[in-house]
């Protein structure tokens, strides 16, 4: 899976509350020249910190990526490790073993590690499992935005063929392995937190986020505000409309111009 520095444009198409697609006017096909930049050039950019400038939609994209690196598991236990600490370990070459798009994702992290945005974002409850037998690839964590304000991240589709095989599964049938997963990971680390949670994810990511944010207990949900899904392959309605249903106004999609899945 090959992708640039320009995969993800924040001009991205944008669904909210998984509704219809807008037309395509003029001004959405040429975007402003300000506006036209990836997410390693927005984290390189904004100096603002997040008592500044409140958490937006690039955050979550920032977000969703960044659980794409093999955090160490050794080093990030319930309790949260800042980022900035995170790149002074120098253990670049154990994060980003398995990483889609090496460079750009060794980028956006150094970037953030730096930025004065996210260097102080904690990172916590990394999990990464990897079962050849029943084809389940799923990865996750925790980013410690405020005390009272988390991001959930969903890897999506690693290197890995186990996951390949996997999204083919997805495909056909819900729920596969890593679905289950996402639900018990979500459950596990909202629990003893009383403040907001926001899940995401990139391709697959999102739709775990959107699976486990939907199929959670109660109490969870109502801690949950928003629900990204970046290129995000839909939910089987099937799975449990009803539960579908009491997320759906948190739920935001992203669609990239040449999306062929979300």
């Amino acid at each position: 899976m090959e992708l640039n520095r320009n995969f993800y444009r924040l001009h991205a198409k944008k669904i909210e509350n998984m509704s219809e697609e807008p037309e395509q006017t003029e001004e959405f096909l040429q975007p402003k020249p300000e506006d036209h930049m990836n997410f390693i050039e927005y984290v390189e950019k904004t100096m603002e910190t997040f008592e500044e400038k409140p958490f937006c939609d690039a955050d979550a994209l920032v977000f969703s990526w960044l659980s794409y690196i093999d955090f160490p598991e050794n080093c990030i236990p319930d309790d949260a490790v800042r980022l900035g600490d995170l790149y002074k370990a120098e253990l670049f070459e154990q994060m980003f073993r398995t990483a889609v798009a090496y460079d750009e994702t060794k980028a956006l992290f150094c970037a953030a590690a730096a930025s004065p945005r996210f260097r102080d974002t904690g990172v916590s409850h990394y999990v990464s499992r990897l079962d050849p037998e029943t084809l389940k690839q799923f990865s996750a964590v925790n980013f410690h935005i405020s005390e009272k304000l988390r991001f959930v991240a969903f890897r999506g589709t690693d290197k890995f063929i186990v996951g390949w095989k996997e999204d083919l599964c997805l495909a056909l049938a819900d729920p596969v392995e890593s679905q289950k997963s996402s639900v018990r990971y979500l459950t596990r680390c909202a629990s003893g937190f009383d403040g907001e949670i926001i899940t995401g994810g990139h391709s697959k990511g999102g739709n775990l986020a959107i699976f486990s944010s939907a199929l959670c207990d109660e109490s969870i949900k109502n801690k949950i505000t928003k629900i990204y899904s970046f290129d995000g392959p839909g939910v089987d309605d099937e799975v449990n409309e009803e539960l579908i249903d009491q997320i759906y106004d948190k739920v935001i999609k992203f669609v990239p111009h040449s999306s062929l899945i979300g």
